[in-house]
């Protein structure tokens, strides 16, 4: 558990769900991280995400979203875990 990475959303019947998460991380912008972490290769969603008023209900300027499919591999989940980190590290 990181606690610079606030996760978003219900953690209920998580067996249940798709491979997908929206998070924020505490001191950095969405848009810094996704760009920083384009350039490492690693896409996410940034933005509002098509819910404005649910953000500006929960005062939320914005997060990101990680999808991950049935064929991504374990390698790819941890090269986004690391340039996580290394992208939060470069932002801090």
């Amino acid at each position: 558990s990181d606690e610079r990475i606030v996760l978003r959303g219900t953690t209920q019947n998580l067996d249940e769900k798709l491979p997908l998460f929206s998070f924020s991380v505490k001191g950095v912008h969405h848009e810094d991280l996704a760009l920083v972490m384009d350039k490492m290769g690693v896409a996410l969603r940034s933005g509002h995400m098509c819910a404005q008023p649910l953000m500006t209900r929960y005062d939320v300027t914005g997060m990101l979203r990680a999808s991950f499919a049935p064929y991504n591999t374990l390698e790819e989940a941890r090269i986004f875990i690391e340039s996580l980190n290394k992208a939060i590290s470069l932002l801090k």
